[in-house]
């Protein structure tokens, strides 16, 4: 900032027609809830590279200067051999399945392309490099289905380091007139930077408080983040906060038998690491190779905080429905089309 903002002070306002939507939108003077999601988020990513190719507004030609590992940012699209890489650090090896999907988080590295090649096949070429860098823009700069200046800009940060929010739920409230407006929390001192959470924002991220943590954002928006971090374990049933001190706060109580299942994947991973960290591997672009060890060491550590708790461990919470980890929101367990965190498969209480 270039001077003190005091707390709930506007940081900025963008008009309706600098921000970067689907064509449909562009002219309407109301929308609703349901309007938008009848739109495709593949109208965005095509206007964000229209707007890169044409560079006839100053944000077009701001996008199109985006560092080109941007467009290798998000895991979804990394090199093959580097999603392979992940996919086998991730995915359990254990002889019987704990879920559906058996793996340490984030869950959706193959859906969440496959959903975005199977909505969008008929207006994006997922073989153009622009369109790739376009969609890794939309991923990792969004905000639901809009792209705009100067939020763009705004890093996540949790905790102490938040300092912004949304001033409407763009979701539920028209911006047409307003514009998209960012507000403080608290007050700001000149030269200090801006922090937005990305996961934790009440006023839009609702339904993600629950389970959208530092696994989702790796793979949502590329990057790993900094402490305070969240992290859930289904098949563990763990779910617990890591402080900006480093110190872990547990969410649910934490069980012997979760972490004895987080002992055994810790010891996985560290067989994982010995036979494929010191090799060169050519195939896999650096910002990739970085980025994949990046996330694993910050996994690992978050691992071996658990293993290393001297809580009272108790077997509480696997006595509960399958909406064990929902504590602030109205989330369904059962309805794991809103959220990752898979159920465990049915186990004799007497294995527990």
């Amino acid at each position: 900032t270039t001077g003190p903002l005091d707390s709930g002070e506007l940081v900025f306002s963008i008009p309706w027609n600098m921000i970067l939507m689907p064509d449909e939108l562009r002219n309407v003077t109301e929308y609703s809830l349901e309007y938008l999601n009848s739109l495709s988020y593949c109208g965005t990513v095509k206007a964000v590279a229209d707007a890169m190719i044409s560079k006839e507004t100053p944000f077009g030609r701001l996008l199109a200067a985006a560092d080109k590992p941007s467009k290798t940012f998000l895991p979804i699209y990394w090199s093959e051999p580097a999603r392979d890489l992940l996919s086998e650090m991730l995915k359990s090896t254990r002889a019987k399945s704990l879920t559906r999907n058996d793996s340490l988080p984030p869950h959706g590295l193959d859906e969440e392309r496959q959903l975005w090649e199977e909505s969008c096949w008929d207006m994006l070429d997922f073989n153009d490099e622009n369109t790739l860098h376009a969609l890794n823009l939309f991923k990792s700069r969004s905000d639901g289905i809009f792209v705009i200046p100067f939020y763009d800009m705004v890093n996540h940060g949790n905790g102490k380091k938040t300092n912004v929010r949304h001033a409407h739920n763009i979701f539920e409230e028209c911006i047409t007139e307003t514009g998209h407006e960012m507000v403080t929390t608290k007050r700001v001192e000149e030269g200090e930077q801006l922090y937005l959470s990305y996961n934790q924002d009440k006023v839009l991220t609702e339904s993600w408080i629950d389970w959208f943590g530092t696994p989702e954002l790796f793979l949502f928006f590329g990057f790993v983040e900094q402490h305070p971090q969240r992290w859930l374990f289904d098949f563990a049933r763990i779910k617990f906060d890591l402080e900006e001190d480093g110190s872990i706060t547990f969410l649910v109580p934490p069980s012997e038998r979760g972490v004895s299942l987080l002992k055994e994947e810790l010891a996985r991973l560290d067989s994982f690491a010995g036979k494929y960290r010191n090799v060169v591997r050519k195939d896999i672009l650096d910002s990739e190779w970085q980025s994949l060890w990046s996330y694993y060491d910050a996994m690992h550590n978050a691992m071996s905080k658990v293993v290393e708790t001297n809580a009272t461990l108790t077997d509480e919470v696997w006595k509960l429905s399958n909406s064990w980890f929902v504590q602030e929101t109205s989330l369904d367990g059962e309805d794991d089309s809103w959220h990752w965190v898979l159920p465990v498969i049915e186990t004799k209480s007497d294995e527990l």
